[in-house]
């Protein structure tokens, strides 16, 4: 539980060793617990202690690891610093812009001008949640469609009432790991086809 989870952080940094392996350390823990064990692992990273973490928390990793690793079925799909890996991997900015019903249509033909290339994913209750590529950053109109342009857009679109609200943030961790390690049902499924298909096999 929780508190054997705190006595085994406390047992792992007690003799301030060189390197320390922490296996899923905050599973069990309360919001503030965790937050607090989060500090004493970042002060010792920070004091040059190599900890090696193993989570499923893309959270926690995004917060404690410098460097980081995706695994799947005990293989290392990638690894490297995050900012890194969001380059590599990541497909894009994800924006969200809450705008009126009726003006939804409007503003899809606005941003499809604006930004080109422009990936309308979902809408909701009049949130418009869209993905905009990198590589439709460096071109856009004019070929001057850079990151700060894309905030100075939506910004005077705001101020101009044409929109209520918008966010712009980075692919998350999350993302990249779904589309680096699929869905675990679909590699199911492909080893019970497997499966089916030799056991019509006769025995040599």
């Amino acid at each position: 539980g929780g508190n054997g989870r705190k006595v085994s952080a406390a047992l792992a940094f007690m003799a301030n060793p060189e390197l320390v392996f922490l296996d899923e350390p905050t599973t069990g823990l309360d919001a503030v617990a965790k937050r607090k064990l989060w500090e004493v692992i970042r002060a010792a990273r920070n004091a040059g202690m190599t900890i090696i973490l193993t989570s499923h928390s893309m959270e926690e990793c995004e917060a404690l690891c410098n460097r980081l690793g995706i695994m799947k079925q005990g293989q290392f799909l990638c690894i490297g610093k995050l900012n890194d890996l969001r380059a590599k991997f990541g497909t894009g900015y994800a924006v969200q812009i809450k705008v009126a019903e009726e003006n939804i249509e409007n503003m899809k033909n606005s941003l499809k001008y604006d930004i080109p290339g422009i990936l309308f994913e979902e809408q909701h209750n009049g949130i418009l949640f869209c993905t905009i590529p990198f590589n439709a950053v460096e071109q856009g109109t004019n070929n001057d469609l850079k990151l700060a342009n894309i905030f100075k857009l939506f910004y005077e679109k705001k101020r101009s009432n044409e929109i209520d609200s918008y966010s712009v943030t980075q692919t998350t961790l999350e993302q990249i790991f779904v589309r680096l390690a699929g869905n675990d049902d679909d590699e199911d499924k492909k080893d019970e086809e497997k499966e089916e298909s030799n056991s019509g096999n006769d025995p040599v």
